[in-house]
Formats: structure tokens, sequence, C-alpha cells
């Protein structure tokens, strides 16, 4: 019973070289292992859709160009085609619409796409969470185990 996050990027480790996707030394890997711990019955894995560091080089915040997603997309869909998940989470407006544009998905209900029997649900970053709407991050933790329960058993 998998469950595969897709974020958008990395970030640069005090040590040099990229942290992996989602890094619980992050905001979003924090807010993330609390999900998964709060899920023990399921497996997960954590997959950038690209891989860069998300800052500029003036330190300001930058996302992907679509040529940088389509150069690594191949990532992605190499994760998806070893792991099969049944649930995918998209992290992020940027990443939904990407992937909803790159990949042939039909709308299932709002927010919530099928291909290929797997659910590709489309939510709030958990950095934004985070970051900007802490007040309510046991409501989002609340969301994604309800989500989880009603799509696993399909």
């Amino acid at each position: 019973m998998l469950i595969l996050w897709v974020g958008l990027s990395a970030k640069y480790s005090k040590a040099g070289g990229i942290l992996p996707a989602l890094d619980t030394s992050t905001l979003s890997g924090k807010l993330v292992s609390e999900i998964e711990l709060s899920l023990p019955q399921y497996t997960f894995k954590r997959v950038n859709l690209v891989s860069f560091p998300p800052l500029n080089k003036d330190g300001k915040l930058r996302y992907p160009t679509i040529s940088e997603c389509n150069n690594e997309f191949s990532n992605f869909w190499t994760n998806l085609q070893n792991t099969k998940p049944k649930i995918i989470f998209m992290l992020g407006d940027r990443v939904s619409k990407y992937l909803i544009k790159k990949i042939d998905m039909q709308l299932f209900e709002k927010n919530i796409y099928l291909f290929n029997q797997i659910y590709f649900i489309s939510i709030e970053h958990p950095s934004y969470i985070m970051v900007y709407k802490k007040q309510y991050k046991q409501i989002y933790i609340d969301k994604i185990n309800q989500l989880t329960t009603k799509f696993y058993s399909r």
C-alpha cells in the first residue's frame, strides 16, 4: 500500500549537494514525516519533480521552468512505473498543473484525478502550511488521512 509524494524541488545541504526530496530538515519534510507517522499502515516514497535548489543566486524563491520540468520528468515517470502507487499527492499548484497537463488524467472529483488506476490528489504544499497556515496543520493532516483512507478503500 504505497503512497507517493511529489514535490517541486530540493534545497542545498550545509555540507554541500542537494538534499533528498522532502528531507526532514525542511519544513515540508517535517510535516510530511508527521503525516506518515499518523498512517503507519502505508508505505511512502518521496520524489521531486525536478532537482535544483529553489532559490536563485540572489536568495529569492524561484520556480522551475516548463523546460526544466520536462528535462527531469523521466525521473518522476520511472518512479511511478517502478513503485506503482495507488495514491499520488501532488504538492502545490505548480506540481499539480504541470502533471495534469503532462499526463492524460481524467478529472475524478474536485482536485482529484485518475490515471491508470492511480489517484492523483492535488493538495497545498506542506511548506505553505508550515509557514503561512500553521494553525491549520492538524486540519491538513486530518484531510490527508481522510483522503488516504477513502481512496485506498476503492
